[in-house]
């Protein structure tokens, strides 16, 4: 009985003191709205990121009336990419943090855990296979924590992984999101040549409008004004030949790479911090390269402490 009247005591107390709790644990959705962003250059591969991580949930109000669904927590030490064991393979994590109570970071962790990989030896690496291995692992385990719930109904988790096949030269890079876009390869050979660049992922706004000097919003305005989508295309592509900023990726040096990948981040945090709105990337930012001769190497990690 001492118990029940602490409970109630403890639940009033947070009601009355902090104006709203979450009415369900089971029903926070943690996401992570981020900036990743993966550069690939002649000497490796650089990935980044910032470290925020929000909490969505429905609170309940003092007069005890359910609250509209929202953001009531943003955390700014979450991590967003990963070594898998010792191997020249990188994650890059975005949108859904978490499948109900187990973390994008945990599964991570029990994937590289496992016999085949940990016995895994970068000789007989190929970055194809491993990227299905953890398509397939991660949609289990999706499949196990939200049940009967559609796949398209459930959070989506966006991952590029990246590294170094056996007896390749230059990295390989795969984009899926689980659970409903299985591995593809990105920036594949052009004509017998590798492909060179940059792709950005999360919230990218501030970095397209930097880059490619547009708001892609304007196009559905443009439209909304009876513009033709033939015209409106060939506006699309007088920005990008004439108005775009090119970067010369395939004379980068690593280390121009990680200068550039971490202005990105930054970019999009101090939009994020000055314009009005939620901080929904911050926090430190997380960079790290994956090279031939060196593997995977952190350049700038958080501390934890």
């Amino acid at each position: 009985m001492f118990k029940i009247i602490l409970l109630i005591v403890i639940d009033v107390f947070i009601v009355f003191h902090f104006g709203f709790y979450l009415l369900n644990l089971n029903k926070q959705i943690r996401g992570i709205m981020s900036v990743c962003i993966v550069v690939k250059v002649g000497e490796g591969l650089v990935l980044a990121s910032d470290s925020a991580s929000t909490v969505s949930g429905a609170p309940i109000t003092p007069e005890r009336q359910q609250g509209p669904q929202g953001i009531v927590k943003i955390f700014f030490n979450s991590t967003k990419i990963f070594q898998i064991s010792t191997l020249p393979v990188g994650i890059l994590t975005w949108g859904a943090a978490s499948f109900q109570s187990r973390t994008i970071a945990s599964l991570v962790e029990e994937f590289e855990n496992r016999e085949e990989i940990r016995q895994l030896a970068k000789e007989n690496l190929e970055i194809k296979i491993l990227a299905k291995q953890i398509w397939d692992f991660l949609c289990t385990k999706s499949d196990e924590l939200f049940g009967s719930i559609p796949t398209n109904a459930r959070p989506s988790t966006g991952i590029i992984v990246g590294g170094y096949s056996k007896e390749q030269f230059f990295p390989e890079e795969y984009h899926m999101v689980i659970p409903v876009e299985e591995p593809n390869l990105i920036r594949p050979d052009e004509n017998g040549r590798p492909n060179f660049g940059t792709n950005w992922y999360g919230m990218t706004d501030a970095i397209v409008r930097f880059h490619h000097g547009r708001d892609d919003r304007i196009f559905g305005m443009l439209e909304g004004f009876g513009i033709s989508a033939e015209l409106i295309t060939k506006i699309r592509d007088k920005i990008g030949l004439e108005i775009q900023y090119p970067v010369l990726f395939d004379a980068m040096p690593l280390g121009d790479a990680i200068e550039y990948a971490k202005f990105l981040v930054h970019l999009t945090i101090s939009r994020f911090r000055f314009v009005i709105g939620a901080e929904l990337c911050g926090g430190p930012i997380d960079i790290a390269t994956i090279t031939r001769k060196e593997g995977f190497k952190w350049i700038s990690r958080k501390k934890i402490n």
